[in-house]
């Protein structure tokens, strides 16, 4: 087959119908011009839309983040903390600080003392054996 001019437009079946398309196939056509407001406002929209996707997503992790590193500083500080039991997995604890602002855990609950203790916050050991805070 022979190869045909750029500025002619071809079909197999119809054959050059540059009239039938709905826009100019030749050389003294008038230039096709994207409108460059619309583009621009089509742009802008994507920007926003783009930067709203990934500000929202940083937020998420952020917040994801947060509360890893304060169930972190929580877990180090009842692994560093005074017991003297074993304790058991879905069971809650209690936190206190002492006269020398040491923590200690205890199974007595801040309600059962005879005199205050420093309450900390109520804590329940799961089955990762990570320490998860239930109250404050």
């Amino acid at each position: 087959m022979k190869k045909k001019p750029d500025i002619i437009v071809w079909d197999e079946n119809r054959g050059w119908y540059a009239s039938k398309l709905e826009y100019g196939s030749n050389v003294g056509a008038p230039a096709i011009k994207p409108n460059t407001q619309e583009v621009t406002l089509w742009k802008q929209t994507g920007i926003n839309k783009v930067n709203h996707y990934f500000t929202s997503q940083f937020d998420e992790l952020k917040k994801k983040y947060d509360q890893l590193i304060e169930e972190f500083k929580w877990n180090e500080i009842i692994y560093r903390a005074k017991y003297n039991f074993e304790p058991v997995l879905g069971k809650s604890y209690f936190l206190y600080l002492d006269e020398d602002d040491n923590p200690y855990l205890s199974m007595i609950g801040p309600t059962e003392w005879k005199r205050p203790q420093h309450f900390i916050g109520e804590f329940v050991l799961n089955s990762g054996n990570r320490w998860e805070k239930i109250s404050p």
